[in-house]
């Protein structure tokens, strides 16, 4: 009698797709210790048994451009991502990532709730926190302890914890440059404070970060010249890892700033990265040509077709260069629950969504954050850099019928009033 081989884990009956090309197939994948040991139907038993009966069996997705590393401390298991099929995240984007933090904790969207008690002591809510102040609040909100303070020390964070997928992150510049800069940031950074920055740099790659993103739209990567970033770069290069950028787009976003042409971001990302012989990942990457109006197909394409000739032309250079895409025209931010989200920073400050909108009534308070949008304060909604996000922000859910799939724009030229004040 044929002896029978037991497996940790067999999922039967199953609809393979390998992500190979190659076509459909149905049959049985057993797994030990974490690998898959065999592929095909044969007698064979398991520990655990998952019938995948009319169920699509696949690798799982990897994300390549997640802000996912800065949640995983607190929800470790990761359901969102898992849900999705993810089992890879590649964080650390745009500048961003919760570490370094030894000097200072710099502000995430996930611990946004947490500053609550700051913005009812101080009645603002700080760009950066003291690690000792926020640990507590940490503490309270998510019940994890923040107790990591460089790269080293969060990738042990989560490897002692356990996180529900692989996570692969690149340093952020930005978190870097807080930590040298602090409230300073809005200049570019002497040699002496770029060796330090290098220090906190050479720490993250030891540590095994993939390479180093920057944040050329957000502050306080904005203010980096090309001296700082190169000089960084040379330390990615001899660890041979990888720049990731949010290209500079727009740049500062104030009244008073001289707007750019898109493409020159792209151009200063592959320059960039041509000077410092480093493989390049231009992260959600879009035509570097304003189109007006927005919805002309036929100038969309050839804007995006100008666009990737410019990568092309570096890639027969010889760069090594990468993109992904967000798959709509509107980006992220404007992909929120409601209208109020671009201004979650001034809801907390009020105390509640309830208080904030009472707030809007002071004629004065009002004024002044019309002013703010106006002006290109407010990095979520702004007119300055975007004339057409009015247009491209649709109403899904309401509770009036009439503006239900409408935009913003077609609803407040109804109403007789600008987006803004509408």
């Amino acid at each position: 009698m044929k002896e029978l081989t037991l497996h940790e884990l067999i999922i039967k009956n199953g609809r393979i797709v390998d992500g190979t090309g190659r076509d459909i197939f149905f049959t049985d994948i057993a797994v030990n210790n974490g690998r898959i040991s065999h592929i095909g139907k044969s007698e064979i038993e398991a520990v655990l048994e998952i019938d995948a009966q009319g169920m699509v069996v696949a690798p799982g997705f990897i994300d390549i451009h997640s802000h996912g590393d800065v949640s995983a401390p607190y929800y470790r298991y990761m359901q969102s991502s898992l849900m999705q099929g993810v089992t890879t995240l590649v964080g650390g984007q745009c500048g961003y990532m919760p570490a370094p933090c030894d000097r200072y904790w710099t502000s995430q969207f996930i611990e946004m709730e947490c500053l609550q008690k700051f913005a009812d002591e101080l009645g603002v809510i700080p760009e950066l926190g003291l690690p000792e102040s926020m640990a507590p609040l940490i503490k309270e909100r998510f019940g994890v302890d923040f107790d990591w303070r460089d790269f080293a020390g969060y990738v042990r964070k989560l490897r002692v914890q356990g996180i529900g997928v692989n996570i692969m992150a690149f340093a952020g510049h930005g978190a870097i440059r807080s930590q040298v800069l602090d409230y300073d940031y809005k200049r570019p950074a002497i040699d002496t404070e770029i060796s330090a920055m290098n220090e906190y740099l050479e720490e993250a790659m030891a540590a095994g970060a993939c390479g180093m993103s920057v944040g050329f739209d957000y502050a306080p990567g904005m203010y980096a010249d090309r001296h700082e970033i190169l000089k960084l770069l040379a330390t990615v290069k001899r660890y041979g890892g990888i720049f990731a950028t949010h290209w500079r787009r727009t740049g500062e976003r104030t009244a008073n700033a001289s707007r750019r042409s898109r493409i020159d971001g792209i151009v200063e990302a592959l320059e960039l990265a041509a000077e410092a012989e480093v493989q390049l990942q231009i992260s959600h990457l879009m035509t570097g040509y304003e189109i007006y109006p927005s919805d002309n197909d036929v100038l969309s394409v050839c804007s995006a077709d100008e666009t990737l000739a410019m990568i092309d032309a570096y890639r027969k250079r010889g760069l090594t260069v990468y993109h992904d895409v967000i798959p709509n025209i509107t980006g992220g931010i404007l992909l929120a629950p409601d209208l109020g989200m671009p201004f979650l920073k001034q809801m907390l400050e009020c105390g509640s969504r309830g208080a904030f909108a009472e707030k809007l009534h002071d004629v004065s308070y009002l004024e002044a954050l019309k002013k703010n949008v106006t002006t290109g304060s407010i990095y979520d909604v702004n007119p300055l850099i975007d004339p057409e996000w009015d247009a491209r922000c649709t109403i899904l859910s309401c509770k009036f019928d009439d503006y239900y799939k409408r935009s913003l724009r077609d609803i407040s030229a109804e109403l007789d009033m600008d987006s803004v004040s509408g």
